[in-house]
């Protein structure tokens, strides 16, 4: 059998992760800038993190200068973002140009998990020991599209914002402490 013996112990744990995708366009063209200027994006985003974390012991002092006690602190954060800019200016046919299409799966997956035991107070009565434990998940999604087109003469299926995409956040605290 193993024992592990924390007193007074901090624990932080942090993990942090993050995606970012940008695409710009950008045409100027005197005569036809047929199918010009377009951005595709078909992609997959995945964050997926976890936290674990035991204490024992973490027993107080016998003064009153010891405070004793487990403490955890565990932080995840997640952000995905996907950009997508097209600008066309033509002097003439712009038809099929300026367009933006985004295809995604955007997923955010965090866990947190901690376990504490001991961590009473001290002998002189203050009791000032205890567990304490932190537990936080941030996630964000971000999607943004911006189209812009000048044509001197037809500009049809042109400047077009297409985003066709799934965004999910999942995530769990748990904490479970015994004096």
């Amino acid at each position: 059998m193993t024992t592990m013996t924390l007193t007074a112990a901090t624990a932080p744990t942090k993990e942090s992760t993050n995606h970012k995708t940008h695409q710009r366009s950008g045409v100027v063209c005197g005569d036809d800038s047929v199918g010009s200027g377009n951005n595709l994006n078909f992609q997959n985003q995945e964050n997926s993190g976890s936290n674990a974390l035991l204490q024992s012991g973490g027993n107080g002092g016998d003064d009153d200068d010891y405070n004793g006690g487990n403490s955890a602190n565990q932080g995840i954060g997640q952000s995905q973002s996907s950009s997508q800019k097209s600008g066309v200016v033509s002097g003439d046919d712009s038809v099929l140009s300026g367009n933006n299409i985004n295809v995604q799966n955007q997923e955010n997956s965090g866990n947190n998990a901690a376990a504490q035991s001991g961590g009473s107070g001290d002998d002189d009565g203050d009791d000032n020991g205890g567990n304490s434990a932190n537990q936080g998940i941030g996630q964000s999604q971000d999607s943004d599209q911006k189209s812009g087109v000048v044509s001197g003469d037809d500009s049809e299926g042109s400047g077009n914002n297409i985003n066709v995409q799934n965004q999910e956040n999942e995530g769990n605290n748990a904490a479970g402490q015994q004096d």
